[in-house]
């Protein structure tokens, strides 16, 4: 898959930067656009925002590098 396709804004997204941070968001087996295209359809307004922010929990084994 050549990046991501936003189905509400009509465009793809090709960006090295921001693939390599999804990627690190979900795993490579998982359908990275279906699960977007979905969290897309789930905003019912029109200027609503789909995503704000991320929070999520890193184990403390990982070093510094690894958490970025």
């Amino acid at each position: 898959m050549n990046g991501l396709r936003d189905i509400r804004a009509m465009a793809r997204w090709n960006s090295r930067s921001a693939r390599a941070k999804l990627s690190r968001l979900w795993p490579a087996s998982s359908i990275r656009a279906a699960r977007w295209n979905a969290a897309e359809a789930a905003e019912k307004r029109k200027d609503g925002r789909t995503a704000r922010e991320f929070e999520i929990a890193l184990p403390h084994e990982l070093t510094a590098e690894q958490r970025l």
